[in-house]
């Protein structure tokens, strides 16, 4: 395994090079592109860094979320059919919650989430925050199945309703369970 450590600097033992020089032997502007530390890094010159695999995750979740939250334009006509709305009701509804999701979300749920991954996980947060947000879009995908299953047998969405809540439940209790870590007073 290579060192990738620089050298120490010189000694000035050597006329060649005074002290506090750079060593000639690792002149980086010099050397060939294949011997400079960086293409002998370990992870490889073509390695994949694990943030373009989160960030990619999160692009996919994005726009699962969006095609999600643009179904209702696309059902304009069977709601307009099955409920008897007008479609400029329908269509202000989408307007209205896409207008408040757009003006709330930022300031929601991300920053306290990625605060909170920060705490307890250190330098490692922004990767935890990748898979806290991954297994958001997951679960409501999951639940979005769910409650349509609930209701293509069922016939009404009261049980997908009263499961939602019972979860809701769950998770307030387990977020007790959470601990920060206790930091010294300086």
């Amino acid at each position: 395994m290579t060192d990738l450590r620089p050298p120490p600097p010189a000694t000035g033992d050597d006329p060649a090079e005074p002290a506090g020089a750079t060593p000639r032997s690792y002149d980086a502007d010099h050397m060939p592109a294949a011997a400079t530390p960086r293409a002998q890094d370990s992870t490889g010159p073509r390695a994949l860094h694990p943030a373009w695999i989160v960030a990619g995750v999160g692009f996919v979740a994005l726009l699962g979320a969006a095609a999600f939250r643009s179904v209702p334009s696309v059902l304009i006509d069977p709601l307009h059919a099955e409920f008897g709305w007008s479609h400029a009701t329908i269509s202000a509804a989408v307007s209205l919650n896409m207008l408040l999701y757009g003006l709330i979300s930022p300031f929601a749920a991300v920053p306290p989430t990625v605060l909170l991954c920060r705490e307890l996980f250190g330098a490692h947060g922004p990767i935890a925050f990748g898979w806290v947000f991954a297994a958001h879009q997951v679960g409501a995908a999951i639940a979005a199945t769910g409650a349509g299953v609930i209701r293509d047998v069922q016939g009404s969405y009261d049980l997908a309703w009263y499961l939602a809540g019972a979860l809701c439940g769950v998770a307030a209790l387990m977020s007790m369970l959470v601990r920060r870590p206790q930091v010294p007073a300086s």
